[in-house]
């Protein structure tokens, strides 16, 4: 005798996902589970309507309520499917409650959850870089890597990585909240003194996957790939200075070059980082070749045209050359054969002396004469050519006297020499090449002093020009003291009263 009377349309009360659970997804069958506001009838799979794949849709009621229905989609595309499938109800449905109110489809419940994410591409390492810091040399204590994945994906931790070079240990954060940038840091451990290559990689073992489920795939390299830190804790040192243009240490040139080589790599290098003594000149650098450890340091200008003096190359205070990690130089060794130093010499030489020497006296007989010629430096490119002799025919020969390079013997034998009565001169020839050891040619127009610069040579033997009575100049005398004037051709040496004789008399 009862009617139940129902003139209220039923609505959806919701729709959520039921299998799986999560939005992002890789199944192959995707389970919505709807509930009506209250019993409906007439529902089956024509009343529902998916988009996004070509899946088919199956309807089970969940219990005897009449208000829960299980909706699944299987088949079709879902297992290679990359995309988003939602599902909704179909135009010309037919569900109604049990009074015939058909369905009132346009209501949104307010806990929609008609969609699913389907993803079956495997995520991969988009690239792994250098973060902080960027270079990719270093001396930091903490190095960072930025992680990148194609898509957002989870269960990343440090055991995920492996650290090959050091024994810092790994720690992982997100960078945002799309999960598909990772930051990956390494600290502790022996990076503080280590020197070698810190490279980051994938670990054997890892349980990385997508949003959807996929498992990492780990054999893809990726691009770019900078996964590698050049770790550098040794500080660089100057391994060699040596002069280049000159290579001699003595020189004249206008211009100083000496090659400064470094233990590795350096940056950060000018002429400000290097000091000149001795000189007024001012200093540029230039790189040689393209490996960053070999440069030229340039001297010129100022004063060194006309300079005497030594000109030393050191480092700058305040120096700013690093290695490529930032370790500055190490200022304070010095390498072994360190050539530093130029002696730079504009003085022209001179002729200081020309003495007889062998014999020493003017006055000679001999037949090998000597001269002693001294230099106001050492020389060089002396030889007999260079001098020139009057007075004989009497050829020369040059001896060099000890290794100071400043003092030689020319000697003059044969020729006439052995009959020669005449004064025998030497002097330097109008030509010559004599030049010190930088080659600064000698100032021939000096006049040495002291200049002894010739022999007298005589030959001819001596002879009693006379002996006569001096005093008294009478022949007959009665006195006690009697003196005879001798008189020889020339003069004449080593004369005393045992060369005469006297007989008449036994006096002295």
């Amino acid at each position: 005798n009862t009617f139940v009377v129902d003139n209220t349309v039923p609505t959806v009360a919701s729709i959520v996902r039921h299998i799986p659970t999560d939005e992002h997804t890789n199944a192959d069958t995707l389970t919505w589970r709807v509930l009506f506001s209250e019993v409906v009838q007439n529902l089956d799979a024509t009343d529902f309507a998916v988009t996004g794949t070509t899946a088919e849709l199956t309807v089970d009621e969940v219990g005897t309520t009449g208000s829960f229905y299980n909706v699944n989609a299987s088949g079709g595309d879902l297992p290679g499917l990359n995309g988003t499938a939602t599902l909704s109800f179909a135009e010309g449905r037919t569900i109604t409650d049990l009074a015939g109110n058909a369905l009132d489809g346009t209501t949104i419940p307010s806990t929609n959850e008609n969609t699913f994410v389907v993803d079956n591409t495997v995520p991969t390492v988009a690239s792994i870089v250098r973060h902080v810091p960027s270079g990719e040399h270093t001396n930091a204590d903490t190095l960072t890597w930025r992680v990148t994945f194609s898509e957002a994906v989870r269960g990343v931790d440090a055991a995920d990585f492996a650290i090959a070079g050091t024994t810092a240990e790994l720690t992982v954060a997100a960078e945002g909240s799309s999960r598909t940038v990772l930051d990956v840091r390494a600290s502790g451990g022996d990076l503080a003194g280590t020197t070698g290559t810190v490279t980051l990689s994938l670990a054997g073992r890892r349980n990385i996957t997508d949003l959807a489920g996929n498992a990492l795939e780990g054999t893809t390299s990726p691009s770019p790939n900078q996964n590698t830190f050049v770790v550098d804790n040794t500080v660089p040192a100057v391994s060699l200075i040596v002069r280049h243009i000159p290579t001699d240490e003595h020189t004249n040139a206008d211009t100083l070059t000496w090659r400064v080589l470094f233990s590795e790599v350096v940056q950060n290098l000018d002429a400000t980082d290097f000091a000149v003594t001795g000189t007024t000149a001012e200093l540029t650098v230039d790189e040689v070749g393209t490996t960053g450890s070999f440069y030229n340091v340039n001297a010129s200008g100022g004063d060194l045209a006309d300079l005497d003096g030594t000109v030393m190359l050191s480092f700058a205070e305040g120096r700013t050359i690093t290695d490529l990690a930032g370790n500055a130089l190490d200022g304070t060794t010095v390498p072994s054969s360190n050539e530093n130093t130029f002696v730079v010499d504009n003085t022209v030489p001179t002729v200081a002396s020309i003495v007889r020497h062998v014999p020493s006296g003017e006055l000679t007989n001999a037949d090998t004469l000597t001269w002693r010629v001294t230099f106001s430096e050492a020389v060089r490119n002396v030889d007999a050519a260079d001098f020139m002799i009057e007075g004989t025919t009497a050829g020369l020969t040059m001896v060099s006297e000890g290794t100071s390079r400043t003092v030689y013997d020319v000697l003059a034998s044969e020729g006439d020499l052995a009959d020669l009565d005449a004064s025998v001169t030497l002097s330097l020839a109008g030509e010559q090449d004599i030049s010190d050891l930088v080659g600064n040619v000698l100032d021939a127009t000096t006049n040495p002093s002291p200049n002894e610069n010739s022999f007298v040579v005589d030959k001819s033997v001596p002879s009693v020009a006379s002996i006569v009575r001096h005093v008294p100049s009478g022949e007959r005398t009665n006195a006690d003291t009697l003196i005879w004037r001798v008189t020889f051709s020339e003069a004449v040496r080593n004369v005393d009263a045992a060369d005469f004789a006297i007989t008449g008399t036994t006096a002295e």
